[in-house]
């Protein structure tokens, strides 16, 4: 990835929100694991993980949207009230279950990203505000428990 000029990944999933970890020269931004409370289960958070595990996958758009709101709200309270990493939406933008999880993405990020001490920011953003951090710091930050919604 690294010689392909990649700079960030986000393809490995963690039990939970996690700091961003540097391995082989890529900034991994982990895929969480997090409590979907229509289903009583974790789930990744990812567009097409919960669009199949909310319904295999089939176009009933009523019950994704509110579903996935509430997933996005839960990891962000968890996040926020805990180790304050960096949240990572998978969303493809598609407009698989006509549009429902993009109605989600684009609903929660204008609840949360006007919120204080809440920055909505790109990988790039974030590689580069980490790049500037002293690393004992953030050391620090990834002792920290992955954030888990309740």
């Amino acid at each position: 990835m690294r010689a392909a000029g990649y700079t960030f990944d986000s393809s490995q999933p963690s039990d939970g929100v996690k700091w961003p970890t540097r391995l082989d020269g890529i900034w991994e931004f982990w895929m969480p694991y997090v409590q979907v409370p229509a289903l009583h289960k974790k789930v990744i958070m990812m567009d097409y993980n919960l669009w199949y595990q909310l319904g295999h996958a089939k176009s009933d758009t009523g019950k994704y949207t509110q579903a996935t709101l509430e997933t996005y709200r839960g990891a962000y309270r968890a996040a926020f009230e805990g180790n304050r990493a960096p949240l990572v939406i998978g969303n493809h933008f598609n407009d698989w279950a006509g549009g429902a999880f993009s109605r989600a993405a684009e609903g929660f990020m204008g609840e949360v990203c006007a919120k204080p001490e809440t920055v909505c920011a790109t990988y790039a953003e974030v590689t580069k505000w980490m790049s500037l951090q002293d690393p004992a710091v953030l050391d620090k930050y990834r002792s920290m428990p992955l954030a888990q919604a309740r």
